[in-house]
Formats: C-alpha cells, sequence, structure tokens
C-alpha cells in the first residue's frame, strides 16, 4: 500500500508520461503543419483584401500582395518553403547515399530557377516571337509556356523513374511521396495557370478572379506540405506519423 508521500512522488512523473513532449518528433511536425497552415490562411486572407480595400490603403495598396504577379510575397515565400525542403532533402540525399533523393533535389532547383528567372514565361515570349499559333483554346503564349514545362520535365522524369525503381523501399516511399505533392503543385501552376486565361476570356469576372486565388492558394498550400512532407523525414516520420527504420 502506498503513502500519501509516494503517491505525490509517483504523479507529475504519470503526468509527464502521459502528456505529449513538445520536443518529440511528431509533436514538432504538427506545429510545423499549424503554423504554416496558419501562414498559408493569412496571405490568402491579404490577398483578398489587396483586390478589395487595396487602393489608398496604407498596408493593401502594396502590389507585391497580389499572389499572381512575379516577385509576390506570397511567391517569395514559396521560395523559402522550396528552399527549406531542398535544404531537407540534402541533408537525407547525403544520409542515405540516395540517388533518388539526389533527383528529387534537381526537381525542386528546376522550380526554384524557373520561377526566379521566369524561364517558361521566357519560352512562351519566345513561342510568341517565332510566330507560333496556338490550339486547344489555349493561347500562343500558353502553349510556349507548357512546351517549356515538358522540355524540363521529361528529361527529370525520365532519369526519376530510373532511379525510383532502384531506390531502398524507405526511398522509394519518399519519393513517391514527392511525386505526388510536386504532382499536386504542378497542377495549380502549370495546368490550371493555363487554363485560366481562355476559361477567364469566356466566363464572368468572378469566375475568373476565383480561379486566380484558387491557383494561387493551391500554389501555396502544395509548397507547404512539401516543406512539411520533407521536415517529416528528416524526423524519420512517415505521412502516418509512424517511425521509419533506416
Amino acid at each position: 500500500m502506498q503513502t500519501i508521500d509516494e503517491t505525490r512522488e509517483l504523479s507529475p512523473n504519470a503526468e509527464t508520461s502521459a502528456r505529449p513532449a513538445l520536443s518529440s518528433p511528431g509533436m514538432q511536425s504538427r506545429m510545423l503543419m499549424v503554423t504554416l497552415a496558419v501562414i498559408d490562411i493569412l496571405f490568402i486572407v491579404a490577398n483578398v483584401l489587396h483586390w478589395r480595400i487595396g487602393d489608398g490603403d496604407p498596408v493593401f495598396s502594396n502590389p507585391a500582395w497580389d499572389g499572381d504577379i512575379d516577385q509576390s510575397f506570397i511567391e517569395s515565400f514559396g521560395y523559402i518553403l522550396i528552399v527549406s525542403a531542398i535544404v531537407g532533402l540534402t541533408f537525407l540525399a547525403v544520409r542515405r547515399r540516395s540517388f533518388v533523393l539526389g533527383v528529387w533535389i534537381l526537381i525542386q532547383l528546376a522550380l526554384v530557377s524557373d520561377d526566379l528567372f521566369m524561364i517558361h514565361e521566357r519560352g512562351g515570349e519566345l513561342f510568341v516571337g517565332l510566330g507560333l499559333g496556338g490550339g486547344f483554346g489555349l493561347r500562343a503564349q500558353d502553349v510556349g509556356e507548357l512546351a517549356v514545362w515538358g522540355a524540363m520535365i521529361v528529361p527529370l522524369g525520365i532519369l526519376l523513374l530510373i532511379a525510383h525503381f532502384t531506390a531502398s523501399a524507405q526511398d522509394r516511399r519518399d519519393s513517391l511521396t514527392l511525386f505526388l505533392l510536386t504532382g499536386v503543385l504542378a497542377m495549380f501552376a502549370v495546368v490550371l495557370d493555363a487554363v485560366s486565361h481562355p476559361l477567364s476570356a469566356v466566363l464572368p469576372s468572378q469566375v475568373g478572379t476565383g480561379l486566380t486565388l484558387l491557383e494561387t492558394a493551391g500554389e501555396l498550400v502544395a509548397m507547404s506540405l512539401i516543406a512539411v512532407a520533407v521536415h517529416r523525414m528528416t524526423l524519420g516520420l512517415t505521412l502516418r506519423g509512424d517511425r521509419t527504420v533506416e
């Protein structure tokens, strides 16, 4: 039978063991996810406020709040997210000696470089300058941009397939996660961006505005999920929260 003093000594330990430690990998990952979700929401709200009350407002009149323009605040934050993912992938690729994660570093670098140097936009302008027309309801600019994306994606995709099927089970699992999340990013950044222009020309302006906001929000959320996924990989966690064995 325990005395009152013994019970008092054991109680704090019991409470501590029942409460998840803030320093645990799972808790760190959840805190990062919640933090990025809040930041993403604030950016989207600021984007809408810029459209609604931007004229004359001392804060939201700044055009950088518009996520649809180059070098916007949202795009700059996206750079931070992808660069953080590249740093994490570099750490993992070196630690595991993983070829497939090295290929994913190249893919993420291609995404950042394209945004920074406007590679696909300039490719679209070149397409127009050569007098080449559009097709399937797309402008010549849009067709040129998709062609540039294809020129980047095809060789990297072939390299990724080779690396993926020769990788370890853990690396294949992580590669598949990155493939799914990057695919979501591409759907918003490439596909929706290309089709929103012809759709906006024939649909009400409110629909065009909604498509633009959907594209911006989709890209931002996808980049946040990529950063969270890589962070979980560096902690040795799967998407379900299980620990992986290296």
